[in-house]
């Protein structure tokens, strides 16, 4: 009775497994719609005729991230890390001691909508900024197993075999717009994906995400210096 009752109980975790396995591999990234959400922004027109940025300019930095699951709904999760900031914050110093921005200030993200841009754009201006650089993303994370994992159980398969699978997947947009014109200026878009497999108890989902986060903002970022450098701000 003991090992029929463990054999059931290893059917059980087989079916379960496989179902997780299946549920991973199918699950992918609908690229898409991220580029439709974030596309898809609360914008007004304004007709404002002389208001062409004027170095050096006041900066705003906006900088959020939103998660979306295999349902297609999107929610706070994932952000831009400290380190992250810095990365972002770099590239403005940079922006200062060239002499096209004389300061810059972080947007708080955490009441703001990555599509609310006339929100964002009003919170900006309240602070007396004259440019904003919006940099929002869609992250998608998604965690599978493989038939080691029919081992975790035991110590061996949990610490030792790769049954557990990270797949990142991040689509970015970063943009810098004339506050008065609500024209932007200067748009790029990266995205990345990031694979990692590993044992079950050691894998770390927030390492692969990190990767993925940092490749795909260092490439927001480098295509943007290139094109600020062309742009022609009086």
């Amino acid at each position: 009775m003991i090992v029929k009752g463990g054999t059931v109980k290893f059917e059980i975790l087989t079916v379960v497994l496989s179902v997780c396995f299946i549920t991973g591999c199918a699950t992918s990234f609908d690229k898409l719609s991220a580029e439709k959400r974030l596309d898809d922004m609360n914008l007004d027109k304004t007709q404002i005729v002389d208001s062409a940025l004027k170095k050096p300019i006041k900066l705003a930095i906006f900088a959020d991230l939103e998660t979306v699951d295999s349902s297609d709904e999107y929610y706070e999760s994932w952000d831009w890390d400290q380190i992250e900031r810095k990365m972002i914050e770099s590239y403005a110093d940079d922006l200062r001691k060239d002499g096209i921005v004389s300061e810059y200030f972080f947007i708080p993200e955490q009441s703001l909508s990555i599509q609310d841009m006339n929100g964002i754009m009003k919170e900006a201006e309240s602070k007396g900024a004259d440019a904003l650089l919006s940099i929002r993303g869609i992250i998608k994370v998604n965690i599978y197993f493989n038939a080691a994992a029919l081992l975790d159980p035991t110590i061996i398969g949990a610490l030792w075999l790769p049954g557990s699978h990270r797949d990142v997947m991040i689509l970015s947009h970063l943009d810098m717009w004339n506050i008065k014109k609500k024209e932007a200026l200067i748009s790029v878009k990266s995205d990345c994906i990031k694979k990692a497999t590993g044992p079950t108890l050691l894998i770390s989902t927030l390492e692969v995400v990190n990767e993925a986060k940092r490749e795909s903002l260092r490439n927001l970022l480098i295509s943007f210096k290139k094109k600020i450098s062309t742009l022609k701000i009086d």
